[in-house]
């Protein structure tokens, strides 16, 4: 008895709770059904995560996906004039969704007793939108995303991100190009075409449904067959396109000139997609190298010399390539002196390697978000979905937390060492006419 006792004392409760096992059902006509029982609620999550995003959007035809995704709160055939938000709201729930060059997720939260109906709604628009859809319905949602994409341009920080994928992404490659497609395309967009790639891409078989609550698995599943089974498997969607691009050869200096409130300083690397063995470690390295006090990065830019605003580092692992990105904004500051900071920094950590306790604070921190994660269910519920379409199983968070926390310091330095080479983009923001603030050699990059 008292080697059980130890060995519970012993077991990491996060890692314990993480290690969720959800029910899983594959329907007749290819849906992917996940139900997690959480019997302290009354209110359920909801995850409907599609097996596409806008690295699908055709040529010519950028924004496609997101314009989709909009179109799909103005009515179905049997909920038309906005009678998803309406009927849910209702209802006591509400709902968001996004769209990623990955995927295309539709969330919502309502009371356990309308499950029926959100099933109803998302059958309805997975099967019979176009029949739900008026003109003007089209041409409003055209304008919002104008407007959206409009607004970006006007937003430092989301400039600088699109002027960042156009550096580091090939032209030819699905991250070059953003999610919310260019300004040409979205104004040549007509209602047939968003239509022709739903009936491509919305089915059954191409899609993953989440459901988080007091929920009794068996009973909530046929619940769900009942909605969806009428809804056929139809063909096979197109293939998914894309293949991760090589390292990058050399430094690559760019410049983006528009009108900032200060200047900015990217340096980034492609690196591995989603689920490649080192991702674990390049995300701790990006903790250790930015987060506050006592972070080499920001002790060095900024507590220690104030030469930068702000401060960051951050990994982004995708379907299609990953990257690990350094960011500093100045005022009034040559770039190229806080490149060499920078340099300075990466070289003590590729040559001295870090420490077990830098390693272990990250890891804290890491571990304390997958910590708050469980009491989210809608968190829990997205999380649930993506790793079905990343991994084929709905229980890879605790893989993945393990991973993370098996890391050691040599794995962190040979990371650096592997990764973040001279093969990279050094991306300067500036204002028009400020040229001198930019790292020397830069090329002009313009976001399509």
């Amino acid at each position: 008895m008292i080697l059980l006792l130890l060995g519970a004392a012993l077991a990491d409760p996060v890692l314990e709770a993480v290690r969720v096992e959800p029910t899983v059902a594959v329907l007749d006509n290819g849906l992917t059904v996940v139900v997690m029982p959480d019997p302290w609620t009354a209110v359920a999550s909801s995850s409907l995560r599609y097996r596409v995003g806008s690295a699908e959007d055709p040529a010519g035809a950028t924004g496609t996906a997101h314009l989709l995704e909009h179109l799909m709160f103005e009515g179905s055939a049997n909920a038309p004039d906005g009678g998803y938000d309406a009927l849910l709201a209702a209802a006591g729930g509400t709902n968001n969704a996004w769209t990623d060059h990955d995927w295309t997720v539709y969330t919502a939260q309502f009371p356990t007793e309308a499950l029926d109906l959100l099933l109803f709604l998302e059958s309805d628009r997975m099967a019979w939108l176009g029949q739900g859809l008026e003109p003007e319905d089209f041409t409003n949602q055209q304008d919002v995303v104008r407007n959206e994409r409009l607004g970006d341009q006007e937003d430092d920080v989301a400039w600088s991100g699109y002027g960042l994928a156009a550096a580091l992404w090939p032209p030819d490659h699905p991250y070059h190009r953003p999610v919310l497609g260019t300004l040409e395309d979205l104004a040549s967009a007509n209602p047939q075409r968003i239509l022709t790639w739903h009936q491509a891409w919305y089915r059954p078989s191409n899609a993953v449904l989440v459901l988080v609550g007091d929920l009794d698995p068996a009973g909530t599943i046929a619940r769900v067959e009942r909605a969806f089974a009428d809804l056929p498997t139809g063909s096979p969607p197109p293939p998914r396109v894309g293949t991760p691009p090589p390292a990058l050869e050399g430094e690559q200096r760019r410049v983006l000139r528009e009108h900032m409130s200060r200047e900015r300083l990217y340096v980034a690397w492609r690196t591995v997609p989603h689920g490649h063995p080192d991702e674990a470690a390049l995300d701790i390295l990006s903790g250790l190298l930015s987060g506050g006090r006592g972070t080499p990065l920001d002790d060095s830019l900024f507590y220690d010399t104030n030469l930068a605003t702000g401060v960051g580092a951050w990994t982004h692992n995708r379907r299609l390539g990953g990257e690990l990105a350094i960011h500093v904004a100045a005022q009034g500051e040559p770039l190229d002196g806080l490149l060499r900071e920078i340099d300075t920094v990466l070289e003590a950590v590729r040559t001295q390697g870090v420490t077990e306790a830098d390693v272990q604070r990250v890891q804290a921190g890491l571990r304390s978000d997958y910590a708050r994660e469980i009491e989210h269910r809608a968190g829990l519920a997205d999380h649930l979905g993506d790793c079905v379409v990343t991994t084929g199983r709905a229980s890879c968070r605790a893989e993945e937390l393990e991973a993370l926390l098996a890391v050691t310091p040599a794995d962190v330095q040979r990371v650096a060492r592997q990764y973040l080479g001279p093969g990279r983009v050094v991306l300067s923001v500036v204002s028009p006419g400020d040229d001198e603030l930019a790292v020397p050699g830069s090329t002009e990059v313009v976001p399509p």
